[in-house]
C-alpha cells in the first residue's frame, strides 16, 4: 500500500516547492513504528499509536536521511525507499506494529507521511527490524497521465 502525507507533509511540499522554501525541507528524517491503529491525515509526531520508548527503552525511531540516494522515483508519479530501514533489537517485546511514520524529530514532532506495513509484526524480544527497500513509498495520482 502506498503511503499518505499529512495535512502537515502537504503543507511542508507545497511550502518548499512552490513557495520556494528549501529550508523547510528536513534534511533527517525519522521513522516511528506505529502499532494498531492507523495514524489520520491530521495526526502528530506525538498522537500516533507509536511504540512507547518509557515502556520499552530498546526502542526508538530509526533515523534515515533525506538525500537523494535514499530514495528512487520510479515512472512520474511514485517514490520509493531505495535504503533498507533498521531499526534496534528489541530488548523486550513491542507488541504488533502494523504501520510506519516518517516524523520530523527523535521523539514527537510533525509527522509528515505514514503508511501500512507490507506485513503487521508482532515484535518480540532479541527481533531485528526492518523495513526493506520499497517498503516505504508514495504515489502522486495525476488523472491526465497515462504512461509513456
Amino acid at each position: 500500500m502506498a503511503g499518505q502525507i499529512t495535512t502537515h507533509g502537504t503543507l511542508t511540499f507545497l511550502q518548499s516547492f512552490f513557495g520556494k522554501r528549501p529550508d523547510l525541507i528536513p534534511n533527517q528524517l525519522w521513522i516511528a513504528l506505529i502499532a494498531e491503529e492507523e495514524p489520520s491525515v491530521m495526526s502528530t509526531g506525538t498522537d500516533i499509536d507509536e511504540i512507547d520508548s518509557v515502556t520499552y527503552p530498546s526502542y526508538q525511531r530509526a533515523q534515515f536521511q533525506n538525500i537523494p540516494s535514499n530514495w528512487v522515483v520510479s515512472g512520474y508519479e511514485s517514490i520509493y525507499n531505495a535504503q533498507a530501514i533498521e531499526f534496534s533489537a528489541a530488548n523486550e517485546p513491542w507488541g504488533v506494529v502494523t504501520y510506519f511514520g516518517i516524523c520530523t524529530t527523535m521523539t514527537g514532532g510533525a509527522l509528515l507521511a505514514y503508511g501500512e506495513l507490507a506485513t503487521s509484526q508482532d515484535i518480540i524480544e532479541g527481533d531485528s527490524i526492518q523495513i526493506d527497500i520499497g517498503g516505504i513509498s508514495f504515489t502522486i495520482f495525476n488523472p491526465a497521465y497515462e504512461g509513456d
